[in-house]
């Protein structure tokens, strides 16, 4: 579902994809799919929602990294 919702690319459809993404994380914290979900809505949420991109580069940056 989080896959499906980043694809829309609407600021909308990316929160609704990071919410997927964390629940996903809630289930297995060691799921990588969902952290590349993660990290690839946090480095377009500048672009599509207005987020400011030194609030969601860290974050994409940290989601990137975890394993």
């Amino acid at each position: 579902m989080g896959s499906s919702f980043w694809n829309q690319r609407t600021g909308d459809g990316l929160n609704k994809a990071l919410g997927y993404f964390e629940q996903a994380l809630a289930k297995d914290p060691n799921y990588a799919l969902a952290h590349v979900g993660l990290a690839d809505c946090y480095i377009v949420l500048p672009q599509y929602a207005g987020v400011p991109m030194k609030e969601a580069l860290p974050k994409a940056h940290a989601a990137a990294l975890r394993r």
